[in-house]
C-alpha cells in the first residue's frame, strides 16, 4: 500500500510541475506579443490626413491626426492583448473612454481595425454593444517604428 501512495504522490507532483511550466510559457508568449506591439502605426485616412497610433510600454495609447503637416492629439487610452495561444488570432484592444477598438495583429506587425465595442451610449449609460467593421471600412495601420 505504501508504494502505491508514493507513486500517486509522485505522479501528482510531476503533473503539477508540467502545468506550472505551461503557465510560464503562456506568460512569456504574452510578453513577446507585448514587446512586438509597442511602437507607432500610421494610416492615411481617406487621403486627407494621417492617423497615428502609438502603443507605449506602460500599456497606454496615444492617437494623433496629422493634417497638412500639423500633428494634433486626438484620443488617449490603454491597450491589452488577447489571443496568445498558438492557434488563436492575435487581437489588440485599444480601450478608450466610450469605446474599445478591436485590432487584428498580423505577423508583419500591421494592425487592422476589425470591430468596435461601445461601452457608453449617447445618453451616458453603460452598455456593451459589439459591432464588426465591414471589409470596406477596415483600416490597416502600418508599423513605422
Amino acid at each position: 500500500m505504501k508504494p502505491l501512495i508514493t507513486i500517486l504522490i509522485l505522479s501528482v507532483a510531476v503533473g503539477c510541475g508540467e502545468a506550472g511550466y505551461q503557465i510560464s510559457s503562456i506568460g512569456s508568449e504574452i510578453e513577446k506579443l507585448e514587446e512586438k506591439i509597442v511602437g507607432s502605426y500610421e494610416d492615411i485616412h481617406e487621403g486627407h490626413f494621417i492617423h497615428k497610433l502609438v502603443f507605449l510600454e506602460n500599456g497606454k495609447t496615444e492617437s494623433y491626426m496629422n493634417v497638412q503637416g500639423n500633428e494634433h492629439p486626438c484620443k488617449f487610452g490603454t491597450w491589452k492583448i488577447k489571443g496568445h495561444g498558438p492557434y488563436e488570432m492575435k487581437r489588440v484592444f485599444w480601450i478608450q473612454e466610450k469605446e474599445t477598438v478591436v485590432l487584428q495583429m498580423y505577423p508583419n506587425g500591421d494592425l487592422t481595425k476589425i470591430g468596435i465595442i461601445k461601452t457608453i451610449n449617447e445618453l451616458g449609460e453603460r452598455i456593451k454593444e459589439r459591432k464588426s467593421t465591414s471589409k470596406e471600412d477596415q483600416r490597416t495601420y502600418k508599423k513605422v517604428k
